[in-house]
């Protein structure tokens, strides 16, 4: 079965990469979340081929999409990665910040935790996020 996610993920990544962008242009959605699941499939050649499209595109500046690179590169293995990502974000928000605090204490399955609760729109945690940044 992963087998057959991977191949399509691959194939997928050879579409958004190559084929597509002559007929359509993914936008910014369509990046964060194809970056979701390669960092869930833990898929780095892919991971960063979409990465350099979103650079490419400028795509990164978005903290959405710099935020998903942070988290495929972390769920990958690849911290420094994740940490370069952050270093370069021109606009960091809430959610960058605690899920590089996470990052640099090594508590990868919080900062996903705290990720995912703060993409519900009914939770504020900014004044957590912020406590547990100062935390650190």
């Amino acid at each position: 079965m992963r087998l057959m996610i991977n191949e399509g993920l691959k194939l997928n990544s050879i579409i958004l990469t190559t084929i597509l962008p002559a007929a359509l242009k993914p936008d910014l959605a369509t990046v964060a979340i194809v970056l979701s699941v390669c960092g869930k499939l833990k898929v780095l050649k892919q991971g960063k081929e979409i990465h350099a499209y979103a650079v490419k595109n400028g795509f990164v500046p978005d903290a959405s999409v710099s935020t998903r690179l942070m988290m495929m590169y972390s769920q990958c293995g690849l911290l420094q990665h994740s940490s370069r990502v952050f270093d370069i974000m021109e606009n960091r928000n809430v959610i960058a910040w605690t899920l590089m605090s996470y990052i640099d204490s090594g508590c990868l399955d919080e900062a996903i935790g705290v990720l995912r609760s703060m993409q519900l729109p009914k939770h504020r945690t900014d004044a957590v996020a912020m406590g547990r940044i100062l935390a650190n």
